[in-house]
């Protein structure tokens, strides 16, 4: 992901500083592809990691009950 943050930001000084060099080479077109599909697959890493942080979330939470389960069976 901090490659993608870095291409864009490096995307971003081209467009800003470098404007001569894109209109005259006709690569706005490309430019604006890029950052399209990097805004993309930002999109889906933010998504998965998001997932990703649930499971573990509800994983530590049952081994969680099961250690109080574990502990109450004992005390029985």
């Amino acid at each position: 992901m901090v490659i993608w943050v870095i291409v864009v930001f490096l995307l971003g000084l081209l467009l800003t500083f470098g404007s001569e060099l894109i209109i005259s080479r006709d690569l706005i077109t490309k430019i604006g592809l890029a950052i399209t599909l990097i805004s993309i697959g930002i999109a889906a890493r933010a998504v998965y990691l998001e997932k990703r942080g649930e499971k573990e979330t509800l994983e530590n939470r049952i081994k969680e009950l099961e250690r109080k389960m574990e502990e109450l069976s004992k005390e029985s």
